[in-house]
């Protein structure tokens, strides 16, 4: 579950990172590649913020070159069912999208999809907290215990996202 829990989080991150960097934006003159109208909305303190935590993150933890090489082995070990899980997802994630974007959109032919989607998801988070098993001795307690709190300030911050974007 610490895999799923920590890794989807960065995962969404880089996800919004790209869409964001492929918004049209002013030129920073700082070398801040938040500047501009972007940092300004709700979206751009979620993401700036998501990467700023994921950056402490990574300084704070103080992963040594052999955790990395644990690390490594065991998702290399995983590489297979990885790249069948992922595949799938995409699969399923494009069907869904084909058919709501359909000019003759059918409210089965969607749902169906989205239950595929959903159970797909299903399999990558038991794979995940499968690997999650082998990778938690990889790391220390104190290691351990900065991976819960990026989670926590994540999904604080997604529930402060969540308030300003929905706002009424």
């Amino acid at each position: 579950m610490l895999a799923t829990r920590w890794m989807a989080p960065l995962v969404i991150v880089g996800l919004l990172g790209v869409g964001a960097a492929a918004a049209p934006s002013t030129k920073p003159a700082d070398g801040d590649f938040m500047a501009g109208k972007f940092r300004d909305t709700p979206l751009g303190r979620l993401i700036g913020g998501n990467i700023g935590r994921l950056m402490v993150l990574r300084s704070e933890a103080n992963v040594t070159p052999e955790q990395r090489e644990k690390v490594k082995e065991i998702v290399k070990g995983h590489k297979a069912e990885i790249g069948d899980v992922v595949k799938d997802l995409v699969g399923k994630r494009r069907a869904l999208r084909e058919a709501i974007t359909s000019d003759k959109p059918d409210d089965a032919v969607i749902r169906k999809a989205a239950d595929e989607l959903g159970h797909s998801i299903g399999n990558a988070a038991v794979l995940g907290s499968k690997v999650r098993g082998e990778l938690k001795p990889v790391f220390t307690e104190q290691q351990i215990e900065l991976f819960h709190k990026f989670v926590k300030d994540h999904d604080g911050s997604v529930d402060r996202w969540m308030t300003e974007a929905f706002a009424q």
